[in-house]
């Protein structure tokens, strides 16, 4: 792992990494990264892009990593999805840090999303056009096409979905996004100045339940509106493990451990309202239940969010937290 990340330095230097604007990271079986590593290899925008890929069930062959000095390896045996995303979460800090170099947007998936059943807008003509045997040359031009539409300079917004559960009552706005409150974690990605806020994952329910994200409270108190959502991707979710799902007492579960995570940090009542706590509901997902409507149009320039009195309050207040548990 030195050897690479030295490798990577050295290139950093001749300008030949640090343009990267994009971090995959994704986590599954090994044969599943294994094909996130083939794809990634093949896209048009590699050089903008970095992968890191976290196995649970057998190492990645280690001259996958070796041989791509963009795509780093991690394994860690029985990882429950959220202590996965944590540790790859520490990766890129770590990379970032060691290189001075900061990804634009950090885009975690789910290892399933590479079995694209359909690729909208991006894909052809012909909106969400069913792919009956999805070839690893057009999952890459879907991929190719996120990396450029999130590196387009007026694109800023804190989080972008790219696969939602929930499409009634979306406003399209003029960068061609849709405002909601609910999408799905398979495949979303975040903004760097918005990594401290919602990253790390809370890891207190991973033996309950892996649906509670505990980021809705955080969206609609820090950034509220700048979540938004970009659902080309319908795909096959046939590789997903057995993992816990319980929603029995799910709200009251997950706002337990959102006020013991954050209810010491000077974050409630303001900017995270108790009343923002109290509708959460047991959906799958980044699900709020909430309207957007007072401010949808309010949040057509992307980057407003960052003048936010609520996303300066939860930066200062949440970024110590991030960077302590990035290096443990």
């Amino acid at each position: 792992m030195k050897t690479i990340y030295a490798l990577v330095f050295l290139m950093c230097i001749f300008g030949k990494v640090c343009r990267a604007t994009i971090a995959f990271a994704v986590q599954g079986k090994a044969e599943d990264v294994t094909e996130w590593i083939n794809m990634v290899s093949i896209m048009k925008t590699k050089d903008f892009s970095s992968l890191f890929v976290l196995s649970y069930d057998l190492p990645v062959d280690k001259s996958l990593c070796d041989n791509n000095i963009r795509i780093i390896c991690l394994f860690q045996p029985k990882s429950t999805w959220r202590k996965g995303r944590n540790m790859l979460t520490r990766s890129i800090a770590k990379y970032e840090e060691q290189f001075n170099h900061h990804f634009k947007y950090w885009i975690f998936g789910d290892d399933d999303v590479i079995k694209i059943k359909s690729c909208g807008k991006f894909f052809s003509s012909s909106p969400q056009q069913q792919i009956e045997s999805p070839s690893i040359a057009m999952t890459a031009f879907c991929f190719d096409s996120i990396v450029q539409q999130l590196s387009n300079a007026n694109v800023q917004y804190a989080v972008v979905g790219y696969t939602s559960s929930h499409k009634d009552s979306l406003i399209e706005d003029t960068l061609g996004f849709l405002h909601g409150d609910c999408s799905d974690a398979a495949l979303t990605a975040i903004h760097h100045l918005a990594v401290p806020i919602l990253l790390p994952y809370v890891e207190l329910l991973d033996n309950i339940t892996w649906w509670a994200a505990l980021w809705n409270h955080l969206i609609i108190g820090c950034f509220p509106g700048y979540s938004v959502y970009d659902p080309v991707f319908q795909y096959g979710n046939g590789s997903h493990a057995l993992y816990p799902r319980n929603v029995t007492n799910a709200q009251q579960l997950k706002s337990k451990a959102f006020r013991q995570v954050y209810g010491s940090l000077d974050l409630i009542p303001y900017p995270i309202s108790e009343e923002n706590i109290k509708i959460m509901t047991p959906k799958q997902g980044n699900c709020a239940n909430i309207s957007y409507s007072q401010v949808r149009y309010a949040s057509w320039t992307s980057d407003a969010w960052t003048r936010l009195e609520s996303f300066k309050k939860c930066h200062v207040n949440l970024r110590p937290r991030f960077q302590s548990r990035r290096r443990h």
